[in-house]
C-alpha cells in the first residue's frame, strides 16, 4: 500500500517478490523493476508485524540495497527480535512506534498512529493516517 499526501509518501507492507508461508502464498503478477526504486524513495516504510506477508525479507533486501538510510517504522512490541531482525537487514534508521501516539510528517504535517488489535495484542495492528481532516484507516489482518 503506498500512501500519498502531496509530497510525501509512506508504503506499508511492501511485499513485491518471493512467496509467503513456506512457499504456500505467492503474488498474482510480477512487479516492474521501478517500484523497488519507487519505496526505496519514499519518505518512509510502515511494517506492520512480524510475519512474511507484511515483513518481506526478499523485498526488504532489495530496498536496503537502494537507501539503507529508508525510515522504517515498526510497532514497539515485548520483543525486540523484530528491531533485530530489520537492522540485520541492514537499514540503519529504525524507528519503533508506540501504540496510540501519533507521529507527524514535518515535510507536510501529516500524521500517523498505530493501534493494537483487541484480540490479538502485540501481534496484529490497525494503522490510521490523517491528513487536512481526512483520515484514512487500514485494519491490516484485524478481525
Amino acid at each position: 500500500i503506498e500512501i500519498q499526501a502531496d509530497s510525501m509518501r509512506l508504503i506499508i507492507d511492501p511485499w513485491l517478490i518471493g512467496p509467503c508461508y513456506d512457499r504456500s502464498w505467492w503474488l498474482l503478477h510480477e512487479i516492474n523493476e521501478n517500484c523497488f526504486n519507487r519505496i526505496a524513495n519514499a519518505n518512509g516504510i510502515f511494517i506492520s508485524k512480524y510475519s512474511s506477508d507484511h515483513l518481506n525479507i526478499p523485498t526488504l533486501q532489495r530496498i536496503v540495497n537502494i537507501n539503507p538510510n529508508i525510515c522504517i517504522y515498526i510497532p514497539k512490541i515485548m520483543k525486540n527480535s523484530f528491531k533485530k531482525l530489520i537492522k540485520k537487514l541492514g537499514f540503519i534508521n529504525i524507528v519503533e512506534i508506540l501504540f496510540g501516539i501519533w507521529q507527524t510528517f514535518e515535510i507536510n504535517q501529516s500524521r500517523f498512529m498505530i493501534l493494537t488489535d483487541h484480540k490479538h495484542p502485540y501481534h496484529d495492528t490497525v494503522f490510521l493516517f490523517e491528513y487536512k481532516g481526512y483520515r484514512i484507516l487500514n485494519l491490516i489482518d484485524c478481525v
